[in-house]
Order: structure tokens, then C-alpha cells, then sequence
């Protein structure tokens, strides 16, 4: 293609965000006709600021899982093998750090499910320590699927 691995994996990376979020959105405004047109049974109509933390929250789940698989992705250059492994993290991985916390609770607000969990619902751990670790956790497998590119371009 006559581009660099650096310069290709680099753009792939927003294009793969907005993609993966793009592909969401249906679910997200399905969801959304649902909840403004279904009855509530007592509890209160959704406004506005749970319509803005919903989004965030798909945006924040899907970009970053979106990102960490193409870390995966890239690093093992196969992408089932990649799907498997993004999936694994998200279904068990999680839960098995989450096993940390039990002997190590200053570890907690660290784990991707926490971060996203405080970015986008709120809580009690830091904000800061969260967006940190909603930064950190894409950037490693994303750094891991780059030394792997850079490598096979020499």
C-alpha cells in the first residue's frame, strides 16, 4: 500500500471506534424507543440525563472493548483468535479480577468494569483513577498489537 505499519495501525484506530460505536447505535435507539414508550409501572420516565449516561456508557463499553481486540487482534494477526480472546476478557477475565479485590480492594477502582462502571453510572472511587484506567487498559493491548506490527515490517 506503500503506508508504514505504524501509519496503518494508527488509522485504523478511530476508524475501528467509530465503526464498532456505529454498529451499536441500533440496539442503543431500540432500546431507547423502548424505554420512552413502554410502560413504567410506577417508576419515573427516563429524562434526559439517563438517555446522556447510556450513551456514554455504550460509547465507553464498545469503543474500549472495540480497541482492546484489535490490540489482540493485530498482536496474534488472527481475528477469530481475537474475538475469542476480547470475548474471554469480557465474560471471564473480568470476573477473575475481580477475585483480586477480594484480597486486594485498593486494586478495584484499576479493573476495566469499575472504571467504566464509575465514568458512566458514578460512585464512590476517583474519577481521575477511572478515566486513568479506562486510558491504560486499550493502550496496553494496543501497544502489545504494535510492537507485534512494527515487528513484522522489518
Amino acid at each position: 500500500t506503500g503506508f508504514s505499519r505504524l501509519r496503518l495501525f494508527l488509522i485504523r484506530i478511530p476508524v475501528l471506534a467509530i465503526v464498532a460505536i456505529g454498529a451499536a447505535l441500533p440496539a442503543f435507539v431500540l432500546m431507547l424507543i423502548g424505554a420512552l414508550i413502554l410502560p413504567h409501572a410506577g417508576e419515573p420516565s427516563v429524562t434526559a440525563s439517563d438517555v446522556g449516561r447510556l450513551l456514554l456508557s455504550l460509547v465507553l463499553n464498545v469503543g474500549i472493548y472495540a480497541l482492546i481486540a484489535y490490540g489482540i487482534g493485530v498482536a496474534i494477526r488472527s481475528t477469530g483468535g481475537a474475538i475469542a480472546l476480547a470475548l474471554g476478557l469480557n465474560l471471564i477475565g473480568i470476573s477473575l479480577f475481580n477475585l483480586i479485590t477480594l484480597a486486594v480492594p485498593s486494586v478495584e477502582p484499576w479493573l476495566l468494569d469499575s472504571a467504566l462502571t464509575r465514568v458512566s453510572d458514578g460512585g464512590d472511587t476517583s474519577i481521575a483513577i477511572a478515566i486513568v484506567a479506562l486510558i491504560v487498559w486499550p493502550a496496553v493491548f494496543l501497544a502489545i498489537g504494535l510492537v507485534r506490527a512494527l515487528r513484522t515490517e522489518a
